[in-house]
């Protein structure tokens, strides 16, 4: 491996780029073959959520835009 590049530095990219793509704790524990969600949370602490979250809003909006009969 190059200077720097690490198993554990992978490991932590992985997490943080399923986690920033919405996928849950458990799918990436399994994925990365890790025992329990706590590590997963660890390796994936500085995911950029805002993507994820921005459709969840969107979700929302619409959902409630039905409920108000505006859309």
């Amino acid at each position: 491996m190059a200077d720097g590049l690490t198993f554990h530095g992978l490991r932590h990219t992985a997490a943080t780029q399923m986690r920033r793509l919405g996928f849950d704790t458990c799918t990436i524990a399994d994925m990365l073959g890790q025992e329990t969600e706590v590590m997963v949370e660890h390796d994936s602490r500085e995911a950029d959520l805002e993507p994820k979250l921005r459709g969840v809003v969107t979700t929302l909006d619409k959902e409630n835009g039905k409920r108000e009969g505006i859309v």
